[in-house]
């Protein structure tokens, strides 16, 4: 992340404020992250107070006093810039960003890009329908709602007459900031990572029977299959340790931690919350987890905590029906897994045809990190701990 936007201050000058209270919000190109007060005081100054002005990674936003602290100390330093380093001349905090959970101020569940897309045209949200999780409105709804009152009104809106109107055909959207940070990110994967892609099938008959009897004692109820992929992978990659490397210009490094990422759909575009040392969790931990981490990505309310620093990605689209799919790596991640639908499908067992619950499990590699023999050995162990799923049960 190089900048984010300001969203809105929860606090206003001269507000007495506590260690950890939310105070800001600033949307990143992932997120929507709340700015902590870092000290007990109050908020003595704000330098950036227009909502969706640019804010650069570590720019001084305000500033907070102690209690007795006076704004005089304050006129010191105002011949310094912000990187002159006024936090050490004054026990003024300079506000940093946090990565908390967001709370809404706003009575509508809206996206910050349905907000803005919004306040252009000159909406009022109260009338666009939400298709989002719980009635949520999202910028394709604005959109969609724009776009059918000009059509109904003959009538040029201030959204259309900020872009240049083709024909009647099109309607031209602003690029939002996460799908820049994907269109951005996918781009340098695939002009500098040297992907080659390897199938395997796994049959999950004994996986499907362990989850059900599971959930029927009551051991595990609920519990996805996802989170039996997620730690298989995390395992697998345990077991075959080269997979956990990262390209670093002339040097290979060798991580130790097994934090697997989550692709996960947004309004948007796409997400990747992640959950750290899988390996070292059970399925319940990591079932829950998973489900809090999707939760907030899905609201925009993910912390920046949680994105990053993964060692592989796991994507599944086999509940959209699809056989397989080769994904793109996320840097700097060295592979990424790509899972497709479970199907019934004939197989040899001891020379006799049966029908198996198999499904594909496509991986993209960065040949610069991972020789082909290296991708084999861990499909194959990830293919092994989930045929043999008691094993991840250990």
């Amino acid at each position: 992340m190089e900048s984010g936007k300001l969203i809105q201050w929860l606090a206003s000058e001269g507000d007495k404020v506590v260690s950890g209270q939310p105070i800001a919000e600033v949307e990143t190109d992932k997120a929507v992250a709340e700015i902590e007060a870092t000290i007990d005081g109050y908020l003595a100054k704000i330098l950036i107070s227009e909502p969706d002005t640019d804010i650069s990674v570590n720019a001084t936003m305000g500033f907070l006093l102690k209690e007795g602290e006076s704004t005089d100390t304050l006129k010191e330093c105002s011949e310094e810039t912000p990187e002159t380093g006024i936090e050490d001349q004054i026990t003024a905090n300079k506000i940093k960003e946090n990565t908390s959970k967001n709370s809404s101020q706003l009575q509508l569940k809206t996206s910050p890009g349905a907000r803005r897309a919004a306040d252009e045209a000159g909406v009022d949200l109260k009338l666009v329908p939400g298709s989002g999780p719980k009635g949520r409105i999202t910028r394709a709804d604005v959109i969609s709602y724009i776009a059918e009152k000009s059509a109904s009104s003959g009538l040029q809106t201030s959204a259309e007459a900020n872009v240049d109107n083709v024909d009647e055909n099109n309607i031209f959207i602003d690029v939002s900031p996460m799908r820049s940070a994907i269109a951005n990110r996918l781009l340098e994967s695939k002009r500098d990572i040297p992907h080659y892609y390897l199938d395997i099938r796994i049959t999950l008959d004994k996986l499907l029977d362990l989850k059900a009897n599971l959930a029927q004692t009551g051991e595990l109820p609920g519990l996805s299959l996802n989170i039996f992929f997620i730690k298989a992978a995390a395992l697998a990659m345990k077991k075959i340790p080269k997979i956990n490397t990262t390209w670093m210009k002339d040097k290979i490094v060798q991580r130790y931690n097994c934090n697997i990422g989550v692709a996960v759909a947004v309004d948007d575009g796409l997400i990747v919350p992640v959950i750290a040392d899988v390996d070292k969790k059970d399925l319940s931990h990591i079932d829950r987890e998973a489900n809090e981490l999707i939760g907030l990505a899905k609201s925009n309310r993910l912390p920046l905590s949680k994105l990053g620093n993964a060692s592989l990605t796991v994507s599944n689209l086999g509940m959209y029906n699809i056989d397989k799919f080769y994904a793109i790596i996320n840097p700097p991640e060295a592979c990424i897994l790509a899972l497709g639908k479970i199907q019934k499908t004939p197989v040899v067992v001891d020379d006799n045809i049966a029908i198996r619950k198999v499904m594909t499990c496509s991986m993209s590699a960065d040949h610069r990190l991972i020789d082909g023999a290296v991708a084999a050995q861990f499909l194959n162990k990830f293919k092994t701990l989930l045929e043999d799923p008691r094993s991840i049960l250990a």
